[in-house]
């Protein structure tokens, strides 16, 4: 029996560390930005800045094209991919509370003394010295399947704000790179119609310089062209720095070198607003804003926890089964399962559960007076 009970010990003692060690996962060393790192041995020199993207740069670019870009490599929505990634994360961290849990136990305990009693001389010996004890236990939480469920509503619901939050997102990024767009070419075109003054005033120069040699025009006539042509190619050369500069900030929302040259197609006609007028365009946004959108579900999941924190409050009841198995010679029946109810009741905590219900509800009053002012904020904006 107590070579059974060893072997079963070890093997619940392996399962534990198999399960912990599965459970532990990869260690985080720490994160090296990708400038900073180490070439590899035997690597070649990386290009020159802007050499490499340049060079995968083909075609004229559309506004589509490049918000489409943007939303593919901007470090925003990977972030915002995360994030839900994290909240689904969450949702099935708040289902596995309703779960069964299947615990295993492994004991050995031994005495300084023989238990047992003395009389008359004669010794009765009532169990061994060293004992070793191991089983299973399975615990159903039935006040959680049921208690639990705003839980696991707050939790979905964080997952919908997380999508909302990368809608929000998106739509942020989406108005950037428009702006930067339409911005880039507006320096552009500034740029063209500097060159072409300058090809105007240059003739007009010419002209008036015929004209003065053959006394047809004064010296004033002259230096009068020479300043308005000055004037004109200073300003090409601010056009130029505002191209220089509009096309960076491009190329930075793009995630590409600054340097990168960008060839855009010019927009033909913006696309028109809904008919309905300005009610009706306010009762739309603040119907579909994924922020307006992502406060109504964070009002919901204040809620759903501040009720899932008042279960807290009450009693808990546990369906626990289980197996055991003891080394002990003297024991009648040396395996035995069993089987029953646990009951919980919370009697003094500090208070402390009593102060989270009272936290949580003035969050969710607090979420209530962020969304009403969002709302009123949407509505300006639309106005605006």
């Amino acid at each position: 029996m107590s070579r059974c009970v060893d072997g079963l010990g070890g093997a619940v003692v392996l399962a534990l560390c198999t399960a912990l060690a599965g459970c532990a996962g990869p260690g985080f060393s720490g994160y090296t930005p990708a400038s900073v790192r180490p070439a590899p041995a035997g690597a070649r020199a990386p290009l020159a800045p802007g050499v490499e993207l340049a060079r995968s740069v083909t075609g004229t670019m559309t506004l589509e094209a490049c918000v489409r870009e943007a939303l593919r490599a901007h470090r925003s929505m990977r972030r915002a991919r995360r994030g839900i990634a994290i909240a689904g994360d969450r949702v099935r961290e708040a289902w596995s509370r309703a779960l069964p849990r299947i615990e295993a136990q492994w004991a050995i305990t031994s005495r300084s003394n023989d238990p047992g009693v003395r009389s008359g001389g004669l010794s009765f010996v009532g169990a061994d010295r060293t004992i070793r004890t191991a089983g299973a236990t399975l615990v159903i939480p039935l006040y959680e399947i049921v208690a639990g469920a705003p839980l696991r509503k707050a939790a979905k619901l964080g997952r919908r704000i997380t999508t909302f939050d990368a809608q929000r997102a998106a739509a942020r990024l989406r108005l950037e790179v428009s702006r930067t767009y339409y911005r880039t070419l507006e320096a552009e075109r500034s740029r063209e119609v500097s060159a072409r003054s300058i090809a105007v005033l240059e003739a007009e120069r010419a002209r008036i310089g015929d004209l003065a040699r053959v006394g047809l025009a004064t010296d004033t006539d002259v230096l009068a062209v020479d300043v308005a042509l000055a004037r004109r190619r200073q300003e090409r050369i601010r056009a130029e720095h505002n191209v220089a500069l509009a096309r960076a900030a491009l190329n930075r929302l793009l995630l590409r070198d600054l340097r990168t040259p960008l060839r855009l197609r010019d927009v033909e006609r913006p696309a028109p607003l809904p008919a309905g007028g300005l009610a009706a365009l306010q009762a739309a946004a603040v119907r579909s804003r994924p922020e307006l959108r992502s406060l109504r579900d964070r009002i919901e999941a204040a809620r759903a926890d501040w009720a899932y924190t008042r279960t807290r409050l009450g009693p808990q009841i546990d369906l626990v089964g289980g197996y055991r198995r003891t080394s002990d010679t003297h024991q009648l029946h040396p395996e035995w399962w069993e089987a029953g109810l646990q009951l919980r009741l919370p009697v003094f905590d500090g208070g402390s559960t009593w102060a989270q219900i009272a936290r949580k509800r003035k969050e969710i009053e607090q979420a209530i007076d962020r969304y009403e002012q969002a709302v009123d904020d949407v509505v300006l904006e639309v106005q605006q």
